[in-house]
């Protein structure tokens, strides 16, 4: 609204149109909304493409992280995916741009380089203790060989398992299927 009018938005949009995003959107509700009741096959594909989904997010931001503070270390600023966690953006422009890298201010700072040697020998005598002893090295293989498998198990037995929603435990059609 104006002093000098009143502005009007002219919808070009047939009442056809308008009828059928309606229906369709409907059509897309219900259906989503009766997952319980969709084949097994298409369940289960659902389910990988959101698993992988799932594991390729959480893992580029650790690897984001990982990367950002070793190169702290030695005075750079870089990030892989500099906008990854920024949630007013487009989803497609966590992407964008690729990297970001530059020197920090602080590179040349006595204080900071005292402080970047005292943490990062603080990381390496850290490490060193950790690989010391066996068990630890053991649990990560045991994790790097079967946490992955368990937690697509697990996922796959809650989405997937439980078809029928009577709260058994097992599918026997899945179970025969996946042999």
């Amino acid at each position: 609204m104006a002093e000098s009018g009143i502005y009007v938005i002219v919808d070009n949009t047939s009442d056809t149109t308008q009828v059928l995003w309606l229906v369709g959107i409907g059509a897309v509700i219900i259906v989503l909304m009766c997952f319980r009741l969709w084949p097994i096959w298409l369940r289960k594909g659902v389910y990988l493409m959101s698993f992988y989904l799932l594991v390729f997010l959480i893992v580029t931001g650790f690897v984001r992280a990982i990367l950002w503070g070793i190169l702290y270390h030695f005075g750079l600023e870089f990030w892989l995916f500099p906008n990854y966690f920024i949630d007013s953006n487009d989803p497609r422009d966590s992407f964008l741009p690729l990297y970001s890298f530059e020197v920090r201010d602080d590179a040349t700072d006595i204080r900071t380089m005292v402080l970047r040697l005292f943490s990062g020998a603080l990381l390496v005598y850290t490490s060193y203790q950790f690989c010391q002893d066996e068990k630890n090295i053991e649990d990560l293989k045991d994790l790097y060989d079967h946490g992955l498998q368990d937690f697509f198990e697990y996922g796959q037995q809650f989405v997937v398992g439980n078809a029928l929603g009577d709260g058994s435990t097992s599918n026997s059609t899945f179970n025969e299927q996946a042999k």
